[in-house]
């Protein structure tokens, strides 16, 4: 039997299933029919295949929940559509990059002192213009108000900011070098060929 083998990290595993569904204007309970077609032939191609993650040590955990390995095939499967389709048409890249440009994504580090020490936390804004912010910048925010940035009023960090009045907020343009950014752009460039391949099947 083949082995299907999905490299990632324990924990970018976990964020990445543990992830709300995004609602789209077209569909505002966050339901996505159109996505249909795509996990069809993602199970059908990857039909009784184990999926595994990879952890520190190099060893190899199997997934044993059902409905996140199918999540995993999902994903491997529109990244595949993403390879063909680039492989077919080079320059989606390219047009990838630029749309990702306009964006500016960015890397923000919040960060605030309380009775413990120092903290901070460090997250990517993929568009920080959308979120009324500019980068790069740095600016000193009232807690109060953090909930009136989009991007912001979910995140974590802010579960423990109870008694603190402001932090300091620091963004910088997300290097083209970097990985995430990488992952931006396939991402880009997986929408693109996914949407055709919905198009193709409906």
């Amino acid at each position: 039997m083949k082995t299907l083998i999905l490299l990632a990290s324990f924990l970018a595993a976990t964020v990445a299933l543990s992830a709300p569904v995004q609602k789209s204007k077209s569909n505002p309970m966050g339901q996505r029919n159109s996505d249909a077609p795509i996990e069809k032939a993602a199970l059908k191609a990857f039909k009784n295949q184990p999926v595994f993650i990879s952890v520190e040590g190099g060893r190899k955990i199997e997934i044993d929940d059902p409905e996140q390995a199918k999540a995993f095939k999902i994903n491997l499967f529109k990244r595949s559509l993403g390879r063909k389709a680039e492989a077919r048409k080079p320059v989606l890249r390219v047009e990838a990059e630029a749309r990702i440009r306009q964006r500016q994504p960015s890397l923000a580090t919040v960060s605030w002192e309380d009775l413990s020490g120092k903290h901070e936390s460090t997250f990517v804004i993929e568009d920080p213009a959308h979120c009324k912010l500019k980068s790069p910048s740095s600016l000193e925010v009232q807690v109060d108000r953090l909930s009136l940035f989009a991007c912001l009023k979910e995140r974590s960090f802010i579960q423990k900011l109870s008694g603190i009045k402001q932090v300091l907020m620091s963004l910088e343009l997300m290097p083209e070098d970097d990985h995430r950014w990488t992952k931006l752009v396939n991402e880009a460039i997986d929408a693109v060929a996914i949407e055709q391949f919905i198009r193709e099947k409906i």
